[in-house]
């Protein structure tokens, strides 16, 4: 390896440590968070909490037509249409909190939705930029609130307390979102140009998210708020074991847009992938029995899911790879396909297998995704060396 060569590579892990510290100690926070909070609530309330949290992430997916990805791309590209997604984003985000509002008479699910897309248009724009120091306190100051906010208002509001906690901890969100909004201008006919990618990616972020929520906004009046804490407490675990893969996608993204090889970096994910999942088949039964002794169902049934750590590296290997060529369609199909795979293995598998039939369900879902994408690289002529 040249000198060059060298200089990039440990540039690059420099980089990745970067994200690494802010997504780990955010990650770390949150999981520590989320155990606690388990551990001091009732199955039945943790699933209730996890179905009105749901909620707002379907509402936020649909309301945010600027996508992450997108904001990222288009950030690292310099294609100035950060304010006119923004835009559309924060008045659709409105005018979903408002049908919460009717719906539900919560005012704070509607709150949560509006800060889950300002956090997604801010971490995009921050990844795309590069700044990734930036992304990284952002990452940690968030999730310290959660915790700070969400203790507190369990101590004094009980559990329903807790989704105004999470909402009110975006707002570090809006100075910057105003910077990104005044260094930018509405450019409607610009938007016409880029439209087909846009609306691909949102279409396939409707399907990625919507595998990501749906779940649960089925799960809680099919098998009940026991089963659905019980699941979200599994869901929430994997989150854990798989943040390598979220750290290193939120690199390889901005650098595979602007044309820099991440190859090493990818192989490196793939194979330690692997030791993590061989590690949590093996441990997770024992930790969960410790932590989580009224969560016996997600215990009995959690190794299912280690299985999903490998397919989840490969896919944000893919789903960068192809985003940062803009072919977002095969990723609009994979994903459509995967949704589809979840929502039939929670009438199917869930209600004939419960636990291990959900979190079967979720296994499939990711590895039917990828393998979609893997095998339309392969079609158009690509090499594995060219990822």
């Amino acid at each position: 390896m040249n000198d060059d060569k060298k200089m990039g590579f440990f540039d690059s892990v420099k980089k990745i440590g970067i994200i690494g510290v802010g997504d780990i100690a955010g990650k770390g926070i949150a999981s520590v968070f989320w155990i606690y909070i388990a551990s001091v609530i009732a199955p039945e309330e943790f699933g209730e909490i996890s179905y009105f949290i749901g909620i707002a992430g379907m509402v936020s997916v649909f309301s945010g037509i600027g996508t992450q990805n997108v904001i990222t791309v288009f950030m690292a590209k310099k294609i100035d249409l950060v304010k006119t997604l923004t835009f559309i984003s924060i008045i659709f985000s409105i005018i979903g909190s408002i049908v919460l509002l009717v719906i539900f008479s919560r005012v704070d699910v509607g709150i949560l939705a509006i800060g889950f897309v300002i956090n997604n248009i801010v971490i995009g724009g921050l990844l795309g930029k590069k700044e990734f120091g930036l992304y990284s306190k952002y990452s940690i100051l968030q999730k310290g609130l959660v915790a700070i906010l969400g203790i507190t208002a369990i101590y004094f509001f009980n559990y329903e307390g807790l989704i105004f906690a999470i909402a009110f901890s975006y707002l570090i969100f809006i100075n910057k979102l105003i910077d990104f909004v005044k260094n930018s201008n509405l450019k409607f006919e610009l938007l016409r140009d880029k439209w087909k990618f846009v609306i691909n990616n949102y279409i396939m972020i409707i399907f990625g998210s919507t595998g990501t929520h749906i779940d649960k906004i089925i799960i809680m009046p099919l098998l009940g708020a026991a089963v659905l804490g019980n699941y979200s407490l599994g869901i929430q675990v994997l989150v854990l074991f798989t943040a390598l893969s979220s750290i290193l996608y939120k690199f390889i993204l901005p650098q595979d847009s602007t044309r820099r090889s991440t190859h090493k970096i990818k192989k490196y994910l793939f194979l330690t992938s692997i030791g993590i999942s061989v590690l949590g088949f093996f441990s997770l039964p024992i930790i969960m029995v410790e932590l989580f002794p009224e969560y016996n169902d997600a215990t009995n049934a959690i190794q299912i899911l280690s299985l999903d750590i490998v397919p989840t590296s490969l896919l944000v290997i893919f789903v960068s790879k192809f985003l940062s060529l803009e072919k977002s369609g095969i990723i609009l199909i994979s994903s459509g396909l995967g949704l589809v795979t979840m929502i039939l293995g929670v009438f199917t598998l869930g209600v004939n297998y419960e636990m291990a039939g959900l979190f079967l369900t979720w296994v499939l879902s990711t590895t039917i995704n990828v393998t979609i994408l893997i095998l339309y690289y392969k079609k158009l002529g690509y090499s594995f060396s060219q990822l």
